[in-house]
């Protein structure tokens, strides 16, 4: 690839100093541009050849300590209010109150001997694209041997809302592009993709047809992301559907979105099944 610069005559001189100064008639001291002083006109345009992109892993200390978190990370956390669920952001190591904590709690008893970490970095709000802007700091730093992930409610709900953050639908190009930096940066960190789910009741229920396609359509991506990443994929629609014929939505979710202690609890079984008979199992 190349592309057109302009060269100009004394182009050593105009690289080395860029504003040549003088005193007016005053005796302030004015800034000219070497531009106006050597004539805009003697430009000529030449072609150079582009040089070759440099990788990003390229500038990744990957072996230094100023580039990871304080200890080895077994499972981080990503995703929305869903993940998130009032964590403490004082505390590194505050999981909430919702699946995550669940499946912190069940792993850590079971796995005690090896003493395994668990970060949660969820964000109330976020969208594909909001994980991404903070991805160094909460995914790539921390450098996990597994990083789960659950998002997407929130790129729906501003879609379906006609807000202007759902202007145009980026989900697939954007969660996509996500995993692609991940696996430049994080090449031997195991992912996990959490299907987002809905249930018809609450916040949902007036458009109901309108987010159950959104979110399906959504689903699909998810899943066809994880085969073409080689992640893990946890289903968790059915789960929610199949409960709700046990019980009401609305006991499995408070708003159709975020749920309920039994949905957490029903989400934390149903991630540590799938993973747990995964080749991403966490072992003794």
């Amino acid at each position: 690839m190349s592309f057109n610069i302009w060269n100009a005559a004394g182009a050593h001189f105009m690289r080395t100093r860029r504003f040549h100064l003088q005193n007016d008639k005053k005796g302030r001291k004015a800034c000219t541009s070497l531009s106006e002083t050597y004539g805009i006109m003697h430009l000529l345009p030449i072609t150079l050849t582009a040089l070759p992109l440099i990788h990003p892993s390229h500038l990744m200390k990957k072996g230094s300590k100023e580039m990871r978190f304080e200890q080895t990370v077994d499972v981080l956390f990503q995703g929305d209010s869903i993940t998130d669920t009032g964590r403490n952001r004082a505390d590194a190591y505050s999981l909430g109150h919702g699946y995550s904590a669940r499946i912190a709690g069940k792993l850590g008893v079971e796995l005690a001997e090896s003493a395994p970490v668990f970060l949660n970095r969820g964000v109330s709000g976020n969208r594909v694209s909001d994980l991404y802007a903070r991805w160094n700091e909460d995914a790539i730093y921390l450098y996990p041997e597994r990083l789960s992930i659950l998002i997407g409610v929130n790129d729906a709900w501003r879609i379906v809302n006609g807000l202007p953050e759902g202007a145009g639908d980026r989900f697939e190009s954007s969660y996509r592009h996500l995993l692609e930096i991940t696996k430049v940066y994080l090449p031997e960190t195991g992912l996990i993709l959490m299907e987002p789910f809905i249930l018809n009741c609450g916040a949902t229920q007036e458009r109901w047809e309108e987010w159950k396609s959104l979110v399906g359509a959504y689903q699909t991506v998810v899943r066809q992301l994880a085969e073409e990443t080689g992640a893990v994929f946890v289903p968790l629609q059915q789960a929610f559907d199949d409960a709700s014929k046990r019980a009401p939505a609305s006991f499995w979710t408070a708003d159709g979105v975020h749920p309920t202690a039994a949905g957490h609890e029903l989400i934390s079984s149903v991630w540590i099944e799938t993973v747990q008979n995964s080749p991403l199992a966490l072992r003794p």
